[in-house]
């Protein structure tokens, strides 16, 4: 059953429109029917929605009386996409300090031409790293994001997600 929202979930997420409305019927048509509709107020995120990286979508949530994709949607994704347009602010100012990423300087003191400034996003206590997946993602080729947490289980799944989306390169998983 969680393989099947997830399925349900990625394809409202890469398909749907921003005003289409989509319900399924059945027994869980509810939750259905508002992934859908959170699904498209959070289409930016794309493949890397925090819904994605849900292993049991429909389980309760221990944050409250919601399930897992609820929360997902009322809390995680809100808050991902404010974080992302924050760190987008703060990438571009550094760009302008940078005289527009002509000159930058790496950590060796080396100067890179034309590129735009490179930063390192820490992601304490970031678990499956919701958060992290999605930053690395939205800034894949400006940042590095390094996810710690003291859950094994977590990183591992989150290692996975990122790989199946390319993100080996530009993210790291510690375990403390």
């Amino acid at each position: 059953a969680a393989d099947a929202a997830q399925l349900f979930a990625a394809e409202l997420v890469e398909h749907s429109p921003p005003d289409a409305l989509v319900a399924r019927r059945g027994p869980e048509s509810e939750t259905d029917e508002l992934m859908a509709s959170h699904a498209r107020s959070a289409g930016m995120l794309g493949d890397a929605h925090p819904l994605l990286n849900l292993i049991e979508p429909n389980r309760k949530s221990r944050r409250g009386p919601q399930l897992m994709c609820e929360y997902a949607h009322e809390k995680k994704a809100p808050q991902v996409v404010w974080f992302i347009s924050q760190l987008r602010r703060i990438i571009e100012a550094l760009a302008l300090q940078t005289d527009m990423g002509n000159i930058v300087s790496d950590t060796t003191g080396n100067e890179k031409n034309g590129q735009l400034p490179s930063v390192h996003i820490l992601d304490i206590g970031g678990g499956r790293g919701d958060l992290a997946i999605c930053v690395a993602t939205a800034f894949r080729d400006r940042c590095h994001v390094t996810v710690v947490d003291c859950n094994s289980q977590s990183l591992s799944q989150g290692r996975e997600r990122a790989s199946a989306l390319g993100l080996d390169e530009g993210m790291t998983w510690l375990c403390c």
